[in-house]
C-alpha cells in the first residue's frame, strides 16, 4: 500500500517550546495520531512518523525536528521520500488572527504572516497546500507578540484547546476520507468556547506582521 497523505503539525523541538501557544499545531498531530490508536515510533533526523491506515488510504502523520521558521526544507524532503506531491500534503499551525478555539480549513493561499508556512510554501514554490489553522487568539495589550506566542496557554484557554484537539482530529478524518472541499463546509464553524458551547461565528483578520521566533 502506497501512502496516500502526509499530515504536518508545525511547531519548534525541544522542551522549551513544549505546550506552547506557537507548537499547537505539533501537539495536534500528536493528539490525531492517539485519536486512531497510533504512535510515533518511526524517526529520522528530519521528523518523528506515526503511521495510521483509515478507510485504506496510508497516512503518515509527522512532527518536524526542524525550528518552525525553516520547517520547509523538512516537508520537501520527506515528501520526496515518500514520492507525494504537495497536493498529498495537509498542515496544521497556529494562528493568531483567528479567535481562540477557532478553526479555519483551506487547500490554498498565502501564509497569512505566519513564518513557519511561509517557509513550506517557498520550499515547494506554490502555495497550494492544504492546512488547518487553529485560532490562538491576539496577546492582551501591550504584550509582545513573539512573548505571546511563546508563552503557554492559562488554564482557561486549555480548557478549549483540548475541545479544538479533538475537533481537529475529527476533520483530519473526515478531509481524508471525503477531501478538503467536504471538511471545509463542515468544519469551518465557530470557535469554541471554555463551557463547552459554541460561541459567535468569529472572521478573518488582516494578516499579522511576521514573527521572528
Amino acid at each position: 500500500m502506497s501512502n496516500e497523505l502526509l499530515v504536518v503539525g508545525l511547531g519548534n523541538p525541544g522542551e522549551r517550546y513544549s505546550h506552547t501557544r506557537h507548537n499547537i499545531g505539533k501537539e495536534v498531530v500528536q493528539s490525531i495520531s492517539a485519536t486512531l490508536g497510533a504512535r510515533f515510533e518511526r524517526k529520522s533526523r528530519y521528523a518523528r512518523f506515526s503511521d495510521v491506515i483509515l478507510d485504506g488510504k496510508q497516512v503518515v502523520l509527522a512532527k518536524l525536528t526542524s525550528y518552525m521558521n525553516v520547517s520547509g526544507p523538512n516537508v520537501v524532503t520527506i515528501l520526496d521520500r515518500l514520492e507525494l506531491d504537495s497536493k498529498q500534503l495537509l498542515v496544521i499551525y497556529d494562528d493568531m488572527n483567528l479567535p481562540l478555539g477557532s478553526m479555519r480549513i483551506r487547500s490554498h493561499g498565502s501564509a497569512g504572516g505566519h513564518n513557519g508556512m511561509q517557509s513550506v510554501i517557498d520550499a515547494l514554490g506554490t502555495d497550494g497546500v492544504s492546512r488547518i489553522r487553529i485560532g490562538i487568539g491576539r496577546p492582551p495589550l501591550g504584550m509582545d507578540e513573539i512573548q505571546y506566542v511563546l508563552g503557554r496557554f492559562t488554564r482557561e484557554e486549555e480548557a478549549i484547546i483540548k475541545q479544538v484537539r479533538g475537533r481537529v482530529a475529527e476533520a483530519v478524518i473526515a478531509l481524508i476520507r471525503d477531501g478538503v472541499d467536504s471538511a471545509m463546509n463542515q468544519f469551518n464553524t465557530q470557535p469554541a468556547r471554555s463551557d463547552g458551547r459554541d460561541s459567535g461565528s468569529p472572521s478573518d483578520v488582516p494578516d499579522r506582521k511576521t514573527l521572528k521566533s
